[in-house]
């Protein structure tokens, strides 16, 4: 399996460079940037598999640079990490799509926890997109062979209600396809 990448946002650059350390100690590939806009830019030009960012950057905002990097990689998991933690902040930074919030000083093994925890959500959501995709691809309604006005109707029908959880009865006679 490929290492997987992670942006790391921090306008201290000791910090910073001992995350990239620690991260690349733990395996990751590690993109250090120290504005918002840099790892903006980063992001636009590599595929993440997880992002860190400061709450307070010199001049920014860590949630603005949050909700910027998830309008580009929506699902991307944000984790923020800030010395000026209280609840109102983190329940904000949650609101605002981040993934979880850590204080600094931060421990490792709860930062490498929770940076798995995130990866591992955001693999099991790269996995039901797959198998969505692949279910689709082998029974979708483009597989099924048929002319007429009235299944034509049926498919936009189907269309239609395919993504709720309503109970559908199909009825007919015998060989008509209502199986299929």
């Amino acid at each position: 399996m490929e290492q997987e990448n992670i942006l790391v946002v921090d306008d201290d650059e000791g910090l910073l460079h001992l995350l990239k350390m620690r991260l690349s100690a733990m395996g990751f590939t590690v993109t250090p940037c120290t504005t918002g806009q840099d790892a903006v830019g980063a992001a636009k030009k590599t595929m993440f598999n997880l992002a860190i960012t400061d709450l307070r950057l010199r001049g920014e905002d860590g949630l603005d640079v949050t909700e910027e990097l998830l309008r580009s990689h929506p699902g991307l998991p944000v984790i923020i990490l800030t010395a000026h933690g209280s609840i109102p902040n983190a329940v904000e930074a949650m609101q605002r799509g981040a993934f979880g919030y850590l204080t600094k000083p931060f421990d490792d093994k709860e930062l490498k926890a929770t940076i798995e925890k995130a990866l591992a959500q955001q693999r099991m959501s790269q996995e039901i997109q797959r198998l969505k995709s692949l279910v689709k691809e082998l029974y979708g309604l483009e597989n099924v062979v048929a002319r007429s006005p009235a299944m034509q109707r049926l498919f936009q029908q189907i269309a239609q209600v395919a993504d709720s959880d309503a109970t559908i009865l199909l009825f007919g006679e015998t060989g008509t396809g209502k199986e299929v």
